[in-house]
């Protein structure tokens, strides 16, 4: 009996794979763990060059309500109903800042939801302030559809081409600056900007958005959170591709 279990027990050890074994059985298989790590290594580079990169900017407001003028002595005195009174007008300013109808108003303001792009490597690149020569205007007012186009500058005259998604038959249209042309995206007038009295030649794309539309988007990267050692204070922060915008 005692021979047959040291015979099992020679077996089982002889069956077992021991650390150097492994070893071998992954140095014979090399090639497909550089091929792994080459493809993993590539789609995180490639993730990188065409995602685009997002700033955040955060700033700090102080809310002037009928609390902060209370004297010294009241305040030593911990009224409650002032604490209460400035909390509430406190969050009040928060959500009308932070409104859908507020922020339309400053995307409307500022033009936010014209949007200029150019192609850089594997991703768009999102163009503002001194990087675009003109302004855009949709005469008609706003859209219920997102549309854009390619533009290209020559000088006091410019072309529209690969009209999306009205383009059916691949036209181009014609203009000069500063004057109206019908499109059928509407009626629109291009206009050079503060930064394009030098410029002869530029390119790129341009994106009109619906105004819901983009002041829904920045809705969502905004964000606006009281202070915490502060009972007037507020932090403002907003995330976007453009540190500038």
């Amino acid at each position: 009996m005692a021979t047959k279990k040291s015979k099992k027990k020679v077996v089982l050890e002889q069956v077992g794979t021991s650390p150097k074994d492994m070893f071998v059985a992954c140095l014979i298989k090399w090639p497909w763990f550089i091929l792994s790590v080459l493809v993993c290594v590539g789609l995180g580079v490639l993730y990188l060059l065409r995602t685009p990169p997002v700033y955040t900017r955060t700033t700090s407001l102080l809310i002037k309500t009928d609390a902060n003028s209370i004297s010294s002595e009241v305040q030593a005195l911990g009224d409650m109903s002032s604490m209460f009174q400035a909390n509430t007008e406190l969050s009040d300013e928060i959500i009308t800042l932070s409104s859908p109808m507020t922020i339309e108003q400053v995307v409307e303001r500022l033009h936010l939801n014209v949007v200029y792009s150019n192609r850089q490597y594997l991703r768009r690149h999102t163009l503002y302030a001194n990087e675009v020569p003109v302004n855009v205007v949709f005469v008609d007012g706003e859209s219920n559809e997102k549309c854009s186009f390619d533009f290209v500058l020559d000088n006091n005259r410019y072309t529209l081409s690969n009209i999306s998604p009205a383009d059916e038959d691949g036209q181009i249209i014609s203009g000069a600056l500063n004057d109206t042309i019908s499109t059928p995206m509407g009626r629109i007038c291009v206009t050079p900007s503060l930064y394009g009295r030098d410029v002869n030649h530029f390119e790129c794309q341009v994106t009109h958005v619906p105004l819901k539309n983009m002041a829904a988007a920045y809705c969502g990267s905004l964000s606006i959170e009281k202070m915490e050692k502060s009972k007037s204070g507020i932090n403002i922060s907003i995330t976007d591709e453009r540190a500038p915008r």
